[in-house]
Parts: structure tokens; sequence; C-alpha cells
């Protein structure tokens, strides 16, 4: 975890102490199952098909961290859960506050509640199965609302629920073309034109789940706890920072340490990358040979 922390530091997704102590203290391990590590520590989304989720990359946890500037006293409302993940990070800054996540599919909110059950945190952060676009109006107002999936437009219903002083975060377009904007509450007023609009640029994500869905779950439809591993290390071989020059500009760029399980079979890695300076992206090959060397291609 120190190799994948030190790159987000490089590459200045990790800007503070706060968020880089959250990345330390919440083992991901209890979030990702032990057949998505490496997809993980690629800096690469982890897919869950079955549940019909993701977990962003680690980048874009800290990226969203970072814009929060979370406070240990704030109030948190988190729209989509993620899984528990974001949820978990943003724990380790507020520990005198209240988080609140909100997600319409039932069988999603049960493995969240899992999920940090694992971690002994069931307790400090409040799952709802409720229609997200609501809110919790309960225990509103709040300092921050983030909403971790694409949305057509920010209702007033939810900037309503934020203290003045506060902000939310969403990304806001259709499916091919979002950007980050954010909300902040100057007063009292609901008319949206007396928000202070803030947009953060271009970004892509999945589009937020808004048919509620209250099924009953049970105990088989979770992801086996026996599929996580409270160890990430475990069994994994981890290679220096590589550098790459790219073939089709020639700039020479860092890539993210890569991880492969040793084992005496055959194993061996492909990975997109893409140049931060000319954008084209490529094919990374990697494999341990019969020596246990590490062979590795770009093309």
């Amino acid at each position: 975890m120190k190799d994948l922390i030190q790159y987000l530091k490089q590459r200045k997704f990790i800007k503070s102490k706060k968020v880089e102590k959250a990345f330390r203290e919440v083992p991901f391990t209890n979030f990702v199952p032990k057949d998505q590590v490496e997809r993980f520590l690629f800096d690469t989304p982890v897919i869950f098909p079955r549940l019909g989720r993701n977990i962003s990359a680690p980048h874009m946890n800290a990226i969203l961290l970072e814009l929060l500037d979370l406070d240990y006293d704030d109030r948190l409302l988190i729209i989509g859960s993620k899984l528990g993940y974001i949820g978990a990070l943003a724990s380790k800054i507020i520990t005198d506050g209240f988080i609140s996540i909100v997600d319409a599919n039932s069988l999603v909110v049960q493995q969240t509640i899992k999920n940090l059950e694992r971690i002994e945190l069931d307790k400090m952060i409040k799952v709802q199965n409720a229609q997200p676009l609501e809110g919790d109006i309960e225990n509103s107002p709040w300092d921050r609302i983030i909403i971790t999936a694409s949305i057509k437009e920010i209702s007033l219903d939810l900037l309503a629920q934020l203290k003045v002083g506060g902000f939310i975060f969403a990304p806001v377009g259709d499916l091919h073309q979002q950007e980050l904007l954010q909300y902040f509450r100057q007063n009292l007023s609901l008319n949206k034109k007396d928000f202070l609009k803030k947009v953060w640029g271009s970004v892509v994500f999945g589009p937020l789940d808004t048919s509620l869905d209250t099924s009953e779950v049970l105990e088989e439809d979770l992801i086996d706890s026996k599929e996580f591993s409270s160890e990430f290390h475990e069994g994994l071989r981890t290679t220096e920072d590589l550098t790459f020059f790219c073939p089709n500009c020639q700039f020479k760029f860092i890539q993210l340490p890569l991880s492969l399980k040793s084992t005496e079979k055959k194993i061996s890695v492909n990975y997109k990358i893409e140049c931060p300076n000319c954008r084209k992206k490529f094919n990374l090959r990697a494999k341990l040979n019969k020596n246990g060397d590490l062979e590795i291609n770009i093309e």
C-alpha cells in the first residue's frame, strides 16, 4: 500500500496529511476482493458485475477527499455507496461528526454494511436503502454532500439540505460528457443562482442508480467474507516505480509499481497505460518468467 500512496502523492492526487493518513489507516482489502487487488493497485476502478457497482480508482477517491476538505466535526452525506470505501476513508478524518450513505439498491446497501462491519465502522457510518436524490432530510443539514455517480442536474432538494457555508460535489452530464460541479451555499436562499458554482473539469462516472429496490437480501447474495484478505501484500511481489519512454512521442514518465502474485505458476498481467504527454494509450504486458524475473513490454 505504501507504494500506491507514494504514487498518489507524486502525482499530486494526495496533497494533505489527513488524506494520506486516511489511506494508510483504511485496509482497502476489506472492500476489494483478493482477485481484484492487483487491479486496484494499478490505480484502476474495481467493478462488481453482480452488484452493478464499482469502487472508484484510488486516484479518484483521493481527488474527491481533497476537494471535500473535511474537518473532524463535519456532517457528510454520501449519495451512492461505492461499497463503503470512500465513507471509510472519510471516517478517518471526520472523527467527531456524522456520515450518512444513501443507496437505492438493497443488495448494495447490505454489502456496504457488511464491508464496514469487518473494520468496525458500521456504528460510525449510517447506511440507508432509500431514494438517493432525496438525500437524507432527517439528518440534515450537511456540511458536505458528495454524489459518487453521474446525474443530469443537481436538484434544489439536495441543495436545500446544505448548511450555509456547506457545499455539494457531483459529476453532472450525460453518459459521454460530464463536469465535476461544486455548489457552495452562501445564504438561506433556495434560488439556485444564489449558490456559488465552480467547475472542476471533465470527468467520466457511471450513472447514479435511482431505481429504488428494497427487496430482501439473503446472506448468500453477498460477497463471501472469505473472498477478502486482511493482508494486501500477502503473496504479492511489488516492483519499484517503472520508467518508460512513450513509443509515440518519446516522453519519459513513471508508471505505478506492478504487483504480481508470486507463485510457481506462470503469471502475466495486461494493463492499459496512457502517456501523460500525448495521451496515447498502450498495452503494458508484464510476466514472471521461469527464473522469477519480471519481464515488461509496452506496445
